[in-house]
């Protein structure tokens, strides 16, 4: 079992760390996994041009209604500081994104990705 912990930067040590945001987590968990390179797709963490917050619409009623886009956003740069201190590359390869913490490149340009 992997637990959790509302906590900046990269859990370690069987603990993932939140971010307030299941991207944040499964970063984490590839990390927790043993990935040593990432690539991230459809990691925009904003509202889309069309107001959209998510690429299959809104969440349901029951679901909250609120994306804190900018708190998510600050979240990131620890993340992906603690990633480079460990050695572990992280590729932001998602077309539009608000994350600049992450080296960025086309899907198609991603070593090994599609060969």
């Amino acid at each position: 079992m992997i637990g959790s912990e509302n906590k900046p930067g990269l859990g370690r040590f069987g603990v993932i760390h939140q971010g307030g945001n299941s991207g944040y987590q499964a970063i984490n968990l590839a990390y927790l996994f043993g990935a040593s390179a990432i690539v991230l797709l459809g990691f925009d963490c904003s509202q889309s041009k069309t107001g959209e917050a998510h690429w299959f619409g809104q969440h349901g009623p029951r679901l909250t209604q609120q994306q804190p886009f900018a708190l998510w956003q600050a979240n990131f740069p620890a993340l992906a500081q603690d990633l480079a201190n460990s050695g572990t590359r992280v590729i932001n390869a998602s077309r539009e994104t608000a994350l600049r913490c992450f080296e960025r490149m086309a899907l198609e340009d991603v070593p090994g990705v599609l060969t």
